[in-house]
């Protein structure tokens, strides 16, 4: 027998036409007419030969095959690259997997065309859970891993022409016909509970901006830019940033609800900018202020300028000066 068995087509269903009759011969005699569904009983192994062929080679075009008990691999020397459990629900894979078309997955998944991956899922209803569509662990206790654990996504755009480069995109929307439903395009928990040990930081949003490998000019950069888009009803309250009462609960030693350090080698320091073109209110940083002046600057007068605010003695004041009042 060669080396290499190759079933290229279907086996057929017994047939009333002899010519087309296909049947399995045991080795007492018996004729054994074989199914349209093909059933190896106790799995399907095909290994690797000495120089690297395959004992067995499957051409499953038209075919139907069903692997029973102890399901089937596909292996070489070091193990099984392609295996099923006993009962067949579960796939596994150890190594790459190369898709060259789209891949959906989940129960309501279905291929779209300019969707390289689709998940989509529905979960029954009632109780408690926890709907995870994509769910990553990268474990870092291998010799040799660098400091930074993650995953995610990387996104790079190639080209002449000018394109818009998106790390991550999502949309959420509800399309509920009670009331009181909530839509959270990011909904995020960065959780502290490895037991005892010290944890130094936990960031619910951590955004690095940078440029490396960049000769021309970057014109604008944004750690958080806010955005709003109404062709619908508009909201009651608009709110950029909601800081809420419990994000510092008793026994918090030092709360900020905005911390903004002192920003250093810029030419123009804004610590808050607030307003139009001429701002309502200036806080300035990169250095101390001078002898009796502030860093902070105000919107004033009918025709608007940027007035410092200073202090003097009362009787030290002189022509020009402004007093500010508070009423």
């Amino acid at each position: 027998m060669p080396d290499t068995l190759r079933l290229a087509g279907a086996l057929l269903p017994p047939h009333t036409h002899d010519d087309l009759l296909v049947a399995i011969r045991e080795s007492d005699g018996e004729v054994m007419a074989a199914a349209s569904v093909l059933d190896f009983g106790a799995g399907l192994d095909v290994t690797e030969g000495p120089s690297g062929e395959a004992n067995i080679a499957l051409d499953l075009t038209e075919a139907i095959w069903t692997f029973a008990q102890g399901g089937f691999r596909f292996r070489d020397g070091a193990g099984p690259l392609l295996s099923t459990g006993a009962s067949g629900d579960d796939l596994f894979l150890v190594g790459d997997l190369d898709v060259s078309g789209h891949l959906a997955v989940g129960s309501l998944a279905g291929i779209q065309a300019n969707e390289g991956l689709r998940i989509q899922e529905t979960f029954a209803s009632g109780g408690s859970f926890q709907a995870r569509g994509l769910f990553v662990t990268v474990d870092n206790t291998g010799a040799g891993v660098g400091p930074f654990v993650g995953g995610g996504f990387f996104a790079e755009h190639k080209g002449a022409s000018s394109r818009t480069a998106i790390g991550l995109f999502g949309q959420a929307t509800t399309s509920a016909t009670a009331d009181g439903s909530s839509v959270e395009g990011l909904n995020f928990a960065a959780s502290a509970h490895a037991g005892a040990c010290r944890v130094a930081e936990v960031a619910g949003v951590k955004v690095a901006v940078q440029s490396y490998g960049q000769t021309g000019e970057v014109v604008a950069c944004y750690g958080l830019k806010v955005v709003g888009y109404w062709s619908g009803a508009k909201p009651t309250t608009a709110e950029a940033l909601y800081i809420g009462p419990d994000f510092a609960p008793s026994g918090v030693g030092t709360a900020y609800g905005l911390h903004c350090a002192d920003l250093q080698g810029s030419v123009a320091v804004r610590l808050l900018e607030i307003g139009p073109a001429t701002p309502y209110l200036r806080l300035v940083g990169g250095a101390a202020p001078g002898a009796n002046q502030t860093n902070l600057y105000l919107y004033e007068g009918s025709t608007p300028a940027l007035r410092q605010v200073q202090w003097k003695a009362g009787n030290a004041l002189g022509a020009g000066d402004k007093v500010l009042v508070l009423v």
